[in-house]
């Protein structure tokens, strides 16, 4: 490690040479007011894990706190986590530090439009309750289930994405594509709209195969509009606009609709609903399982796995519920059969004579 003040070889905060004092950083960073989305500090203040190479920092962006690992030998070398306020969520791998900055700026962008959003629609049914009990002052509506998912639907519907954007970093040539929300005009890290890197090194976008694009975005559930053009005026993002396919609404209906309905079991078992697509069973073994249920692009799926004082060991993973449940019977009788083959028979003491 070098003196303070100096780096021993580049890294991406700068990207200084070997000796060379590291900058300081830029006054309007540190002014009070000057940017509220302004990532800080301007500098990563690193910290090293003993015994590797590993190194973290933490960054900050109005209010929500980011982990950024970096680990220099690593294919991508920098992870970014978002840790405050009690919503973590892992942001992926990046190639620089321009592109962590840029991500976590698009994130609290994001999470803070979500924020104001729901803060609204409280707001709104405080309103809306005060209101029908003749003025005078209420608690909040408690919503049922069927309620919060119609509000999660209409959330979805103000932020789903009208336009694909592919980024290209000038300085590493690392492609990101991600999606435009409509309503908030920035980019989104959910579960169909997450950033993805793309294979490969390019010098614009240009150089970015559009078949490979095409099939990216219609592996998330889009399809390609209409053509692709520059924005902005540095020359690095492009955008196309996009509609959703079948296969995301579906995924929509499913997600936001009515859940799916308990499935049966036989008899001398039991089934017992623990939440929207998660139930607990009971095997005819006695045996203890979770099955669980969640939609997907391609259609559903279904998990059973096994509960065991130790944790959780996945049984079957399948599209249809019947299917998992006659793994789960399997595995149960399996189980049943390894107890009883490791009965030891009871030991007998026999005292030796004198």
């Amino acid at each position: 490690m070098s003196g303070p003040g100096a780096v021993a070889a580049r890294d991406s905060e700068g990207g200084a040479a070997a000796g060379i004092t590291a900058p300081r950083a830029h006054p309007m960073a540190a002014r009070p007011g000057a940017d509220p989305y302004a990532v800080l500090p301007a500098l990563a203040k690193w910290e090293a894990t003993p015994g590797t190479d590993l190194r973290t920092a933490t960054l900050t962006c109005a209010g929500e706190s980011y982990r950024v690992a970096h680990a220099p030998d690593a294919v991508v070398p920098y992870t970014v986590r978002r840790t405050g306020g009690g919503t973590g969520a892992d942001l992926g791998g990046w190639v620089d530090m321009d592109d962590v900055r840029a991500i976590i700026r698009g994130d609290r962008r994001r999470t803070a439009a979500l924020e104001a959003d729901r803060r609204r629609m409280e707001q709104e049914q405080r309103r809306a309750a005060y209101r029908l009990q003749g003025e005078r002052r209420q608690a909040p509506a408690r919503l049922t289930e069927q309620e919060r998912r119609a509000a999660a639907r209409r959330t979805e519907e103000k932020h789903r994405p009208v336009a694909a954007e592919l980024y290209v970093s000038p300085i590493t040539g690392n492609a990101v594509l991600t999606f435009v929300c409509g309503t908030c005009a920035t980019t989104h890290d959910d579960v169909l709209g997450r950033p993805q890197t793309i294979g490969g090194r390019y010098r614009t976008p240009l150089s970015v195969d559009r078949d490979t694009l095409t099939a990216l975005v219609e592996k998330r559930g889009w399809k390609v509009t209409g053509p692709w053009t520059a924005h902005g005026r540095r020359g690095d993002t492009m955008r196309a606009p996009v509609a959703a396919t079948p296969a995301y609404l579906a995924w929509v209906d499913a997600t936001y609709g009515p859940g799916p309905v308990t499935p049966e079991v036989r008899a001398g078992e039991r089934i017992t609903p623990v939440q929207r697509g998660w139930w607990d069973v009971v095997s005819k073994d006695g045996h203890r399982y979770e099955l669980t249920w969640r939609p997907v692009l391609t259609g559903e799926v279904w998990s059973v796995r096994y509960r065991s004082a130790d944790g959780f060991e996945t049984v079957a993973r399948t599209g249809m519920a019947a299917t998992v449940l006659a793994g789960m019977r399997a595995d149960s009788a399996e189980r049943g059969h390894q107890v009883g083959a490791t009965v030891e028979p009871e030991s007998v003491h026999v005292p030796v004579s004198s």
